[in-house]
């Protein structure tokens, strides 16, 4: 199965939110990771998160989500000159995260800015449009940045696909054998056998035969026989006697692909 690639950078994604590790309230310090995908199946900050958002275009169409778990969003529930809710706490920060990241990936546009539902954000079922940067102390996951694409970015990212050319083989004209390589063949031995006819039987046949035994042939009395050269059907042809010996009289020469005998 072939992996298919995400359009988000993931390594812009971490460092953008490493850069606003700083701005976080935490116990310790803050490191980024990209979620894998079972990370983010199960993403989940829980009651009392916040989330803001915007929509970013240029060399990515994509909506960018900041989310700040419960204790952090607490500890700064009151924004620059007394201005409150997550918007004016923390849209400067999200900012901040859309300026790391368009470093990293060209120039980016913004719409503006807005509040979010933090328990819609991390969606199930967009696969790798969605990206996830968790900002962790030790083993507690403090904040996160979302990165959604559109899903056209990926047909956007796609490389064209162009059709196979082949060069015209040089010589068209069927191959000429020099006659004096067929006459190193000539004295090569092959074998030949003549077949009268064929038939299918059960082991519990087989194991029956006695002495004396008559088994039938899919030929009928007086039929041609089969010339076999190698095991390859070569010619057909009428038993006659010669000296005291059977041999066959050629009748007709059959080309291999016109063999209709049983199982061959």
């Amino acid at each position: 199965m072939t992996a298919i690639a995400s359009p988000v950078d993931t390594t812009a994604l971490q460092t953008a939110a490493q850069s606003i590790a700083a701005r976080i309230p935490a116990a310790g310090q803050l490191e980024a990771r990209v979620l894998n995908a079972l990370e983010r199946g199960t993403f989940t900050q829980g009651a009392g998160a916040v989330a803001i958002a915007v929509r970013v275009s240029g060399p990515m169409t994509a909506d960018i989500a900041l989310i700040v778990g419960p204790e952090a969003a607490a500890a700064l529930a009151e924004g620059p000159a007394g201005a409150t809710g997550p918007l004016a706490t923390w849209e400067s920060t999200l900012e901040d995260v859309v300026s790391a990241f368009g470093v990293q990936v060209g120039g980016l546009q913004t719409e503006a800015f807005r509040e979010v539902d933090a328990a819609t954000v991390v969606r199930v079922g967009v696969g790798e449009l969605q990206q996830v940067a968790g900002l962790f102390d030790g083993t507690s996951l403090v904040a996160a940045i979302v990165v959604t694409a559109d899903a056209g970015a990926t047909q956007a990212q796609a490389a064209p696909v162009q059709a196979a050319t082949f060069q015209p083989l040089a010589g068209s004209s069927a191959p000429v054998v020099d006659p004096r390589r067929l006459q190193l063949l000539r004295d090569v031995v092959m074998g030949v056998s003549v077949e009268l006819g064929r038939t299918r039987m059960t082991v519990r046949e087989l194991l029956s035969l006695t002495p004396g035994a008559i088994v039938e042939l899919d030929r009928a009395a007086g039929s041609p026989v089969d010339l076999l050269v190698n095991g390859t059907l070569m010619a057909r042809g009428e038993v006659v006697v010669v000296d005291e010996e059977f041999a066959v009289r050629v009748t007709e020469i059959v080309a291999p692909d016109l063999d209709g005998r049983l199982g061959a």
